[in-house]
């Protein structure tokens, strides 16, 4: 009886513990995100323009989506996107507190999911807590709430796969609903982005690496992933009426696809970032926007990836012109190889200015890679 009790106190601790810690980690994104709206308004960086502008053709055009404009529509996945239309039709298209809110508490669920992998692994609450207050106050994990990008909803996604797996490894139920979830959380994530597709063989070899309970490895393995091969067949069936050639989920993937398969290449960087320029300087003067935010949304068809230093976005003079009429651009680099971030905290500069500064840079640089 006594024991009975102890467990039955030790539960409720347990659980009022994780209800403290994913109210304090909803609440700091919450007001994070207030403060940051308040004082700096909603920017949209490039990736998150081209996600409200995918969001706005699923909108218009059903879940196929044949035309996703002439910009970075082709190079990603709808899972997002799906998620910024739902945002449009419930906030409106001016607004986008639903997707921030969501993401708060998504946000505060990974804290939570962290939690419980840090006592997976280690069978101790005190570290489980340590974890959990760590990545709830932990500044790059807040960061993007407030942004329309896919940031927030990947770094929920993934580790909770992970938790799903430890769990389906311990139980080796084909049919649980452990797998089940897996399935559907991990489909959302490669829809999501795509380069997740890469850890699918690794998650395949973890479930199987032991010679006990062989058979049951092996049916639960193949459920798991045949099933999310299964919720790929539609994004792909969709790629091949628009592309004519399989596609899995982006046009990045064909990079090795069309090598494959033996097509040509659909995927050039090089020739995309050079149609983007032509495309915007053909123009008419009143199409076109004087903000160089603006300009770099219209113009870079070749996306994050050929942002990667201060000197090959505009080069230096740019910057110090544009600083000049109030418009700053930050350039983070918080992981080594990734894409600076842009922000676009006010001012304008002309469209002639952009081009003439991206022309300057071009001659000393080349094309961007």
């Amino acid at each position: 009886m006594k024991v009975a009790l102890v467990e039955r106190f030790i539960k409720l601790t347990i659980q009022r513990q994780l209800v403290i810690l994913f109210l304090f980690s909803f609440l700091i994104r919450l007001v994070f995100s207030v403060i940051f709206v308040q004082t700096r308004g909603i920017y949209l960086e490039a990736d998150g323009a081209e996600y409200v502008r995918f969001a706005k053709c699923i909108l218009d055009q059903g879940w196929m989506v044949k035309d996703t404009g002439p910009l970075f529509g082709s190079m990603i996945g709808p899972g997002y996107p799906m998620l910024v239309a739902l945002n449009l039709l419930i906030s409106g298209f001016d607004n986008f507190w639903f997707l921030i809110l969501f993401q708060s508490i998504i946000g505060a669920m990974s804290v939570i999911v962290i939690y419980e992998l840090a006592f997976l692994l280690s069978d101790s609450r005190t570290v489980a807590l340590i974890s959990g207050l760590w990545l709830a106050l932990y500044i790059q994990y807040i960061w993007y709430t407030p942004w329309v990008l896919k940031e927030t909803l990947v770094f929920f996604l993934f580790p909770f796969s992970v938790l799903l797996l430890i769990r389906i490894r311990k139980s080796l139920k084909p049919l649980s609903w452990d797998n089940i979830i897996f399935i559907l959380t991990y489909s959302y994530l490669i829809h999501t982005d795509e380069r997740y597709i890469a850890f699918l063989p690794l998650f395949a070899g973890y479930l199987l690496i032991s010679t006990d309970h062989f058979k049951k490895r092996v049916l639960t393995t193949a459920i798991m992933l045949g099933g999310v091969l299964l919720c790929m067949i539609p994004w792909l069936y969709r790629n091949y009426i628009v592309y004519q050639r399989p596609v899995v989920i982006s046009v990045r993937t064909t990079v090795i696809t069309d090598k494959l398969l033996g097509y040509e290449p659909l995927w050039d960087r090089g020739v995309r970032w050079n149609q983007g320029i032509n495309n915007y300087r053909t123009r008419p003067d009143s199409e076109k926007s004087n903000s160089i935010y603006k300009a770099v949304v219209d113009s870079l068809i070749a996306g994050h990836k050929v942002l990667r230093t201060e000197d090959q976005i505009f080069g230096i003079n740019a910057i110090k012109k544009a600083n000049a009429e109030g418009l700053y651009l930050m350039l983070s680099h918080r992981f080594k190889g990734s894409f600076p971030i842009l922000f676009h905290i006010g001012g304008h500069l002309s469209s002639g200015e952009v081009f003439t500064a991206m022309d300057t840079d071009m001659s000393r640089h080349g094309n961007p890679p």
